[in-house]
């Protein structure tokens, strides 16, 4: 009887693990969100993925998750910090770049 009461407790916690994984991939599809491309003037949207970002990506910062413009590897970019806000682009190419004397470019 222990047996079977085990492996009832796993099959259950095994169909929640697959429920959370479906309404996580729920939440991705379909819904964007409006940011403009301007990294300086957008406002940072809450996401859970990059399908949620009409333009750029989702990115951690910190704590929370946000959409971040996707600045082109040659655009200028900043890392300085005003009020709590990058001026400037956040992130170069969706964190596949750096910002380096002021520009874009590769890691």
């Amino acid at each position: 009887m222990e047996i079977f009461v085990n492996l009832t407790l796993k099959c259950l916690y095994l169909a929640y693990l697959v429920l959370v994984f479906a309404s996580f991939v729920r939440i991705c599809e379909g819904r964007t969100t409006n940011i403009r491309n301007r990294g300086h003037r957008g406002l940072a949207q809450r996401c859970v993925c990059n399908a949620q970002c009409e333009s750029g990506c989702c990115l951690i910062s910190g704590t929370q998750s946000t959409c971040h413009s996707k600045a082109r590897l040659d655009h200028r970019c900043s890392t300085i910090v005003f009020r709590g806000k990058y001026v400037g682009y956040c992130d170069c190419a969706c964190g596949q770049g750096i910002c380096r004397n002021g520009y874009c470019n590769r890691i």
